[in-house]
């Protein structure tokens, strides 16, 4: 991966690789309960119906938290803190008042997931558009061409050296000035040297090259073109971009990034965020009155 600043056009290299390795541990505990090999898909389940049943609290939860009477001094009790309460009431005020602004959201994250935690959930999305459910593999991504499907490809021969990645890099560059994100995937490519830099990577390379590029002032925001190359000449196989999807796999592609916020820019991210440590307060004001109703009095 290579990344652009946007207004300057300097290139950089992603994190350094303890926060990659921290990053990595996140999202294995988010996605699978850090389960690994054939566990995978048992975390994942278990992550999946625990969404589910965040979903249903939070929906519940905010109809039970709209205000009886639609009266300021009602509104008021229910909207806004007050922080001149103690005890049980500051925990009864903490749970209404954050689980009313965070609820909204809270349901928009986790439904959202549905379609990443179970394929049927992904399958409902398409018999909504009315396309065909894609076998259980799933479609392919843009990314993911091969040489069957790259149209003009003629596989070089034994003897051919591939480009450098520096060369390749620069073509896509000129190609794309705007960019702000550059992935090559090296479809097939095998290491000879484990502990070479990518720079002197020498492979055998026999299919296309993947190259997915994000530029500044896309929309949506996570949108995406990508190209497959010619590993020996560089030649631009193909090309697709968000357009190019059809309806069930943009809407697809906007549930996954408005899970994460990444839809709608940095600030999107940053309401997820909030709304994510309000649910640890929903969480705990929760346990806190639960444990008021039933073990203080003894």
């Amino acid at each position: 991966h290579l990344y652009a600043n946007p207004y300057t056009g300097e290139a950089r290299r992603p994190a350094s690789a303890t926060v990659r390795d921290f990053m990595a541990s996140m999202t294995s505990w988010h996605r699978y309960l850090a389960l690994t090999g054939d566990q995978r898909p048992l975390g994942k389940l278990i992550n999946g119906i625990g969404n589910l049943a965040f979903a249903f609290l939070a929906l519940s939860g905010l109809y039970i938290w709209l205000p009886r009477t639609w009266s300021w001094r009602g509104v008021k009790a229910i909207a806004l803190f007050n922080f001149n309460s103690t005890g049980k009431a500051r925990d009864f005020n903490w749970h209404n008042v954050i689980g009313l602004w965070c609820a909204p959201i809270l349901i928009g994250l986790t439904l959202t997931a549905v379609p990443i935690s179970f394929r049927w959930g992904g399958n409902l999305i398409y018999q909504l558009a009315g396309e065909p459910v894609p076998p259980a593999g799933g479609a392919p991504s843009p990314r993911e061409a091969s040489a069957a499907s790259a149209p003009g490809f003629t596989r070089p021969s034994p003897d051919a050296s591939p480009l450098k990645l520096d060369a390749l890099v620069t073509r896509v560059q000129q190609k794309f000035p705007q960019w702000t994100q550059i992935s090559l995937r090296l479809n097939g490519a095998q290491r000879t040297d484990a502990t070479a830099p990518v720079e002197n990577l020498k492979s055998k390379i026999e299919n296309p090259i993947t190259v997915t590029i994000r530029q500044a002032g896309s929309w949506p925001r996570t949108a995406t073109t990508t190209l497959t190359l010619h590993p020996s000449t560089g030649e631009i196989l193909t090309q697709a971009g968000h357009d190019d999807l059809s309806p069930a796999r943009q809407i697809r592609s906007w549930t996954r990034f408005l899970h994460t916020g990444q839809a709608l820019g940095w600030w999107g991210q940053l309401i997820a965020g909030l709304a994510c440590l309000g649910g640890c307060f929903l969480v705990w004001t929760g346990f806190a009155l639960s444990w008021r109703r039933f073990f203080m009095k003894k």
